[in-house]
């Protein structure tokens, strides 16, 4: 097949990450003659935030802005963790201009928060109205760190003056509109996952017509560019059949 007829794939950061995070799977990609273009979201790398916060459906415009700069049609879009939440919305509002999409660690659906998860957020929170002392701010910053790691929500911590946007983008239910995504689907995830668990996965997978579950043994959230030759032959196969 000659490199221009090959659908470009978009690959969609996760949160915290930018595009240059993905310059292996990018290489790779490119190598069997793909175009690949891999963004800085709003917020991210280069790319400045376009309003003080953002929601999902403004990550989706912005994406649909490059594309039609870059005039492409029938492109793939490989979102991972965050970047696969706008894949998603996306998919789901534009079904028309998507080819197909490759999601990998994404939060497609709400996650119950266990006994322990709920009593550590909770403690977490409270953890300023306990330590008003000034001197003990140290011991707050380190406390609220580790309760926040304990339970999951390191992206949340690591936000910064991002996290009102987290809080916009992340509470977003999508599993109503996963139904909504009619094209083909490749969902990969990583066996050990523990940011966005397998069962996750697995939900999407029932939930999205035409879709695909690949599950990477002894991987982890990171898959797509701490194992980006184990991911890389995973997506191949089915970038071929399109």
């Amino acid at each position: 097949m000659k490199k221009s007829t090959k659908t470009a794939v978009i690959i969609l950061h996760g949160w915290g990450l930018r595009g240059s995070v993905y310059d292996e799977i990018t290489a790779l990609l490119k190598k069997e003659g793909f175009t690949v273009y891999s963004l800085d979201l709003p917020g991210f790398g280069s790319e400045k935030l376009k309003k003080r916060v953002m929601n999902l459906n403004d990550y989706v415009n912005f994406v649909r802005q490059f594309i039609k700069k870059k005039s492409l049609k029938n492109f793939v879009l490989l979102g991972h963790s965050f970047g696969g939440r706008v894949s998603i919305k996306f998919a789901a509002t534009f079904p028309k201009e998507v080819r197909a999409l490759i999601l990998t660690g994404a939060p497609g659906i709400k996650q119950k928060l266990s006994f322990l998860r709920r009593t550590v957020r909770y403690v977490a929170v409270s953890i300023g109205e306990l330590f008003r002392i000034k001197a003990l701010l140290p011991l707050k910053l380190i406390l609220r760190k580790a309760l926040y790691f304990l339970i999951g929500e390191w992206d949340y911590y690591n936000s910064g003056d991002l996290r009102e946007t987290f809080k916009k983008v992340i509470d977003e239910d999508l599993a109503p509109i996963l139904p909504k995504v009619k094209v083909k689907t490749l969902i990969v995830w990583g066996e050990n996952d523990t940011v966005v668990p397998l069962s996750v996965g697995k939900e999407m997978k029932k939930c999205i017509i035409h879709s695909k579950l690949i599950v990477l043994k002894n991987t982890g959230h990171k898959v797509p560019y701490e194992k980006p030759k184990a991911f890389f032959q995973a997506v191949l196969p089915f970038l071929k059949t399109l």
